[in-house]
């Protein structure tokens, strides 16, 4: 076939069927160019539809080879992608976890922490269908890791070059393809503890067929991961959360005294698994031991909140949310994938790519309860004697009201298949058109995701409170309802009524099963891409001092259509989920973009090299309107050296279907009550506002609003699309007198405008309070408290409405660094006699991110309102990645260190808290550094009649650096399990 790889339009639109080298390094920057080549050779990558290599282009670009991927031991492609310095770890697989709700084992990439949403994922160069109903954002878990030949990550907003959804950046995740032979692997690796065992396997054959004109593969492969729950390990097994400091109960700012102190086994002795209640003349409160034994609760020994507090060890006879927490779901993944081309004639490949890919995960999150919300009448059936007395008057004044989670369900678990079907085919070629020699690509692109989700053990409050109201019948305890003459209870589903006990944990699976409820739903996605795209220069014309222009352009038609169909019967609303109308929406959008690369200066003094890149794209949305985004950048080489590159360009999001179509839906929010007597104080204008709502009863104020309220949120059809403004600018060195060595330094900065958010409920809470100047009654009126003087809630929150509105501004700039350095070590071993061992290869990477900013305006017209999160929880001001790697021969020695740097446990931003570090005993998380080490060995031939074996042996933390204390099971920034051992072994024949 004809077609020159100096003439290609780059990995991004041919990766998938044109052969490609990539530098075999663990978590490799880009290996050093030859300063002498004029063709491009082997390094193309995804930052330009104009082929050229990476060090000579504008954008920055970041790469993780194949080896890096079976380095890490792990086949999560989002774990991998989340220890690059400029990834977030928030939209992972365990980020995700105990959720309960959609997320549930998505695993997405989060460029620079602005959400996934905002991360365009590309696959082979194109578009891949989305993984989560109303969303655009790609699931990792969709791609298969054992064909993934390298992954190449641009900084910055790509929108001109790639469309929309590229405001922070572009993840293109490159398959091997062109395969010939066969090739079997396998893996296997777990935790200390034997937590997060993990396996898999592949196996993948191909070859050529038609006198060479042709090739396919085909790929099998299938992984799984065991489940891990909290208490599993060893430092979330303490419970631990923070309590009020009894030197400092109000938390007043500046005077020196943490607000808080962190202990152990923090749980709640107003609710439990068998049952609490209370006698409310002594304020007593009575819990059941496993064996039923009725004993008073245990006194606290530090108060969280009013409902939850500390214990100092496990009691048996209350609740521990953490008891009930999955930090790593069960999951297994089986797929298949073929890619296929043949030349029909000597200028044009006919090719495609399809796969069917299936992932499983078992989920569970705490049980359904009960909190202050059923009394247990007079004559209930269960009721011993020993339980009256300690009730007192409020049995008899129809006060004894029993708190329960629901643990004899076995708590509420999810099961979550998502399936994803792609395929796409196309032609690509190149012909003359006398001016130029053009190539081009034409393709069509079709992708189905489909997510069943599962839910077992939820609670039907009407059939609870029908079974609970039990009394002893002619011929044995029945509900009360079932007797003659008795009225039905409200909101129960018809079936015969089976009595409950809410006392210790006896039912029959009979009285569970009339209780609660299984449900099911499903997400429906289907992308739908037409796309075409030629490049080539003007070498025939016109040749600029510094050579031909390259040009590129094309179009793109694509249609994305997602549905959200709920259960049935929890849209009648007798489920204590709250009911949901079913959310169906699509958009098509039509694009056509440009690119051009200039060429001004080349090989003159002072003018190595000097280059102008620009890019356009006019893209025109059915639910949004037309949209432009643009990029311009240089490079400039006064020597061969050293080089200068810089971009800068405005990029667009519109608005996904979630975002524009979700119909008004309930659901659940977890706030905490400002006026609490605990939080009034951490803002200066806080206990002023409080003291205005005549809503709260009284100041001081005991909130029990620390759980779950319901709420209400929907899409907004009048959204425009977000813009931003991305700058970078960096030096390249790659100094000739240090052969193999390549050093950039590149800055930073993202900016969005009119930023597509749901205000957090929290943030909508505190701003009713916090706002100066009395009241912000744009806030206070989006959420509701209980005015009912009856109700046990009175005066708390008790519902909360949002929407979709372009109403943020968010904004992030540092520097990235990233180094690599490849030399021959022969000569220098051979001189010095006892080293000769050291005789080899030798590979030096690192991958270092400064965090200079990251700004949350929550509204950007008040540029006061500014939340900072530079050094909190998640946003490290360093990361760094490194590896070293030694081979000689068939040996192959690997260290890799991931440095988090030190950050804050507390909200930094002094307008938001004024007391700082004074939150807790524990404001800072130190510095940690983790350090894995791998060893491979390649075999060739002789084992198993294989033509070449490679096996290999890793360990992960190798130094076992714990989980730190003050974290909690919800940040994914660290470690988990501390040390993990794995192993494998790649056969090919």
């Amino acid at each position: 076939m004809s077609l020159k790889r100096n003439h290609l339009f780059g990995t991004t639109v041919l990766a998938g069927f044109i052969a490609m080298s990539a530098p075999a390094a663990v978590h490799a920057a880009p290996a050093a160019q030859d300063p002498e080549a004029t063709e491009l050779g082997e390094v193309v990558v995804t930052g330009s539809r104009i082929a050229r290599p990476n060090l000579e282009q504008p954008a920055p670009v970041s790469t993780i080879t194949e080896q890096a991927i079976i380095n890490s031991g792990t086949t999560n492609l989002g774990d991998i992608l989340a220890e690059l310095p400029g990834m977030g770890r928030t939209n992972t697989v365990r980020a995700n976890a105990d959720s309960g709700g959609d997320l549930v084992g998505l695993n997405q990439a989060n460029l620079r922490s602005l959400g996934a949403a905002r991360t365009l994922t590309l696959v082979n160069g194109k578009r891949h269908v989305g993984g989560s109903a109303g969303s655009t954002a790609v699931d990792l878990n969709a791609v298969p890791t054992a064909l993934v030949k390298s992954i190449e990550v641009v900084t910055g907003g790509a929108s001109a070059i790639y469309g929309s959804d590229a405001v922070s950046g572009v993840v293109n995740i490159i398959l091997r393809d062109d395969f010939e032979g066969a090739q079997i692997g396998a893996s296997y690796g777990i935790g200390d503890g034997s937590l997060n065992e993990r396996w898999a396997i592949d196996a993948t054959i191909g070859g050529n067929f038609a006198g060479g004109r042709g090739n396919v593969a085909f790929s099998l492969f299938a992984d799984g991961t065991s489940r891990v729950m909290a208490t599993e390990v060893p430092e979330l097994a303490l419970r631990a959360g923070t309590v009020l400091n009894p030197d400092d109960p109000t938390g007043l700012p500046g005077n020196g005294k943490p607000n808080r102190l962190w202990a152990n086994y923090i749980g709640s002795d107003w609710i439990d698994e068998r049952g609490v209640f209370f006698n409310g003349v002594t304020g007593e409160a009575f819990g059941f031991k496993a064996d039923g034994t009725l004993v008073n609760q245990p006194a606290r020994t530090g108060e969280n909140s009013a409902a939850f507090g500390s214990f100092g060890e496990y009691c048996d006879t209350c609740f521990f949310p953490d008891d009930w927490i999955v930090v790593i779901p069960k999951s297994e993944r089986v797929g298949f994938n073929t890619v296929a081309h043949y030349d029909l004639l000597p200028n044009v490949r006919a090719y495609v790519d399809a796969k069917y890919i299936t992932s499983k995960f078992d989920d569970n999150y705490q049980p359904s309860f009960r909190f202050f919300s059923d009394s247990v009448a007079e004559d209930n059936a269960f009721l011993t004697p020993e339980m009256r007395a300690a009730a007192g008057a409020d049995l008899a004044a129809g006060n004894m009201f029993v708190n329960r989670f629901l643990g004899d369900t076995n708590g509420r678990a999810s099961s979550v298949e998502r399936t994803t079907m792609r395929i796409v085919g196309g032609l690509q070629g190149d012909f003359d058109a006398r001016f130029a020699e053009i190539d081009w690509d034409l393709s069509y692109n079709y992708g189905r995701t489909t997510n069943h989700f599962k839910s077992f053990g939820t609670l039907i409050p009407g059939n609870y409170a029908a079974a609970l109201d039990a009394v002893q019948g002619p011929d044995g305890i029945v509900c009360r309802s079932s007797l003659p003459g008795e009225d039905p209870v409200a909101g129960t589903t018809g079936a015969p009524c089976v009595p409950y006990n809410p006392f210790i944990a006896q039912n029959t699976p009979e009285a569970l099963a009339y209780v609660t409820h299984d449900s099911q739903r499903e997400h429906k996605l289907t992308q739908k891409v037409v796309s075409g795209i030629i490049s080539f220069d003007t070498s025939r014309f016109l040749n600029l001092p510094g050579g031909a222009i390259g040009v590129a352009g094309g179009f793109e038609f694509r249609e994305e259509s997602s549905a959200n169909i709920n259960d049935a019967f929890v849209k009648t609303g007798l489920s204590e989920s709250a009911p949901q109308p079913d959310a169906i929406g699509g958009f098509d959008v039509s694009e056509y973009f440009a690119e051009v690369n200039l060429p001004l200066l080349a090989d003159m003094p002072f003018a190595y090299r000097l280059s102008v890149d620009g890019a356009y794209r006019l893209a025109d949305y059915s639910h949004s309107g037309e949209a432009e985004a643009w990029k311009v950048g240089f490079l400039y080489a006064p020597i061969r050296d050293v080089s200068f590159r810089g971009t800068y360009g405005k990029a667009v999001r519109a608005p996904n279907i979630t975002e524009a179509f979700l119909p008004i839906t309930a659901g659940f929010e977890d706030v905490s009550d400002p006026c609490d007597v605990a939080r009034i104080n951490g803002n200066p204008n806080r206990a002023a506002n409080c003291a205005l709502d005549t809503e709260i009863p009284q100041l001081p104020w005991n909130s029990s609003t620390n759980a779950s309220i319901k709420a209400e949120t929907g899409g907004n059809p009048n959204l425009k699309p977000e813009t931003s403004e991305s700058f970078t600018a960096g030096v390249v060195l790659q100094p000739r007198w240090v052969s193999g060595l390549a050093l950039t330094i590149d800055y930073f900065s993202i900016e969005i405008e009119d930023a597509i958010a749901q205000i957090a409920p929290q943030t909508i809470i505190n701003n009713c309070y916090d706002s100066p100047g009395g009241l912000a009654e744009q806030f206070c009126s989006m959420f509701d408290r209980n005015t009912d003087p009856n109700s046990n809630f009175f005066g708390n929150i008790s519902m909360l409405r949002n929407q979709f509105v372009n109403t943020s501004k968010l904004e992030t700039s540092g520097w990235d660094i990233n180094l690599s350095y490849a030399a021959s070590l022969d000569n220098w071993a051979e001189k010095v006699s006892f080293l000769n061992w050291a005789q080899g290869d030798l590979g030096i990477n690192m991958k270092a991110t400064h965090l200079e900013k990251y700004n949350t305006f929550q509204f950007q017209d008040r540029p006061d309102v500014i939340n900072m999160n530079r050094g909190e929880l998640g946003n490290p001001v360093w990361r760094l990645t490194s590896s070293v790697n030694w081979t000689r021969g068939p040996l192959q020695l690997g260290w890799e260190a991931r440095f988090e740097d030190e950050v804050a446990t507390y909200e930094t931003t002094r307008t938001l808290n004024p007391s700082a570090a004074e939150s807790t005993n524990i404001p800072y998380i130190g510095a940690k550094v983790y350090h894995d080490f791998i060893a491979r060995l390649r075999l060739e031939g002789g084992v198993l009649y294989a033509n070449d074996t490679e096996l290999y042996i890793g360990i992960n933390n190798a130094f076992d650096v714990r989980l730190p204390y003050s974290v909690g099971f919800d940040s994914s920034q660290y470690e988990l399990f501390g040390r993990q051992i794995f192993g494998g072994v790649r056969i090919s024949f």
